[in-house]
């Protein structure tokens, strides 16, 4: 991949797809969008502050969403919200909060899970990196790497049932190269499951460029060129583009609502923070030296861009904008309350509830 960074030029690859040419969303579905993204940036933001002041209250490794909250709120929209017997689910990563709350976790028992207290998605005893709640079709996070099984597994059940719910499985670029992705790739193919494969590309395995494990990204190939081996459509997007994740989200559910069958989706984006120690910024600038590209990406901020394009186009004014960043504070200060308030499990409770 080019690491010139020095001016705004366009620059990676091309996102002339295959795709609707519009997208048809109300002032209302705008307003969530907006809502949903800055819930996540001020929620992560709000950890690293916990994180930083007060040592030992939260774990040290907390692996931040902050310049991802376009690819988890356009994936998220473009489910059909519901429980896990009647809307679309998602497997997620062990970069586990920007999903759950993109689909719309409750924050104070998100909260509680980080605090390892009774009252969390949990009960306490997943902490950060297995984010889960069934009621709103998220159906676990994982911290093992390049998963997928678990979306397979339940679209092999939406078949079994008769029913039209679509799995998606979300895996990070470091995850592609896994048995355990590409076997879960293979069988979807063959059995034409409802699954949506969707790889959030920010570019980085900690500090190990993506181009570095992936040949056809060193000859400027994208990861969505790996669907052809599995004769599935492949597709890549800008991931921080709201409007083209949502977009493209749409389109490959819609697909395989219809029968038609699995594909892979791939979102180009950034991430803002550390890989895991969330009070530091990325690695490129405190361990390889790269400033000029954090910076680059950091005026490509998927929140800033949505703004102007809403505001500029006068679809929202800048006041509401405003308005909803202002309540957004008052929730996520709220379900940290809650959490502080909130109990740590039964010692006697504890072996209860486990699956294996």
């Amino acid at each position: 991949m080019d690491n010139n960074y020095k001016n705004d030029d366009e620059r990676g690859p091309s996102f002339d797809q295959s795709l609707p040419k519009s997208v048809n969303m109300s002032k209302e579905e705008l307003l969530e969008a907006y809502r949903r993204m800055v819930r996540i940036r001020r929620c992560e933001m709000k950890i690293r502050d916990i994180v930083s002041s007060e040592p030992g209250v939260l774990h040290q490794w907390v692996h931040s969403s902050e310049g991802e909250e376009a690819c988890c709120v356009g994936v998220a929209m473009a489910m059909r919200q519901g429980d896990i017997y009647s809307g679309d689910i998602l497997e997620g990563t062990h970069r586990s909060h920007g999903f759950p709350i993109a689909m719309g976790v409750d924050l104070g028992a998100l909260m509680a899970e980080l605090f390892g207290k009774a009252t969390g998605t949990n009960k306490g005893r997943g902490g950060t990196m297995h984010i889960a709640d069934i009621n709103i079709g998220m159906i676990g996070s994982n911290s093992i790497v390049g998963t997928g099984g678990k979306a397979v597994g339940a679209a092999m059940a939406f078949r079994v049932r008769g029913t039209d719910q679509v799995g998606i499985s979300v895996v990070g670029d470091g995850g592609v190269n896994k048995s355990a992705f590409l076997e879960s790739l293979n069988l979807a193919a063959i059995q034409d499951l409802p699954v949506i494969f969707v790889v959030v590309n920010n570019q980085y395995e900690v500090a190990r460029s993506v181009d570095q494990d992936n040949a056809n990204v060193r000859a400027g190939g994208q990861l969505s060129d790996r669907a052809a081996g599995f004769a599935i459509p492949g597709l890549t997007v800008d991931g921080n583009d709201f409007f083209a994740v949502y977009k493209a989200a749409k389109y490959c559910i819609s697909r395989a609502r219809a029968g038609k069958g699995p594909s892979l989706l791939e979102l180009l984006t950034y991430r803002h923070r550390s890989h895991c120690f969330t009070e530091m910024p990325h690695e490129v600038d405190w361990l390889l030296g790269r400033p000029d590209e954090l910076s680059y990406w950091l005026r490509r901020d998927p929140i800033t861009q949505f703004e102007l394009n809403v505001v500029q186009g006068e679809l929202i004014t800048q006041d509401e904008l405003d308005d909803i960043n202002k309540a957004i504070e008052a929730e996520i200060e709220e379900a940290v309350e809650h959490a502080r308030e909130s109990p740590y499990p039964d010692p006697d409770e504890v072996y209860r509830d486990i699956y294996a």
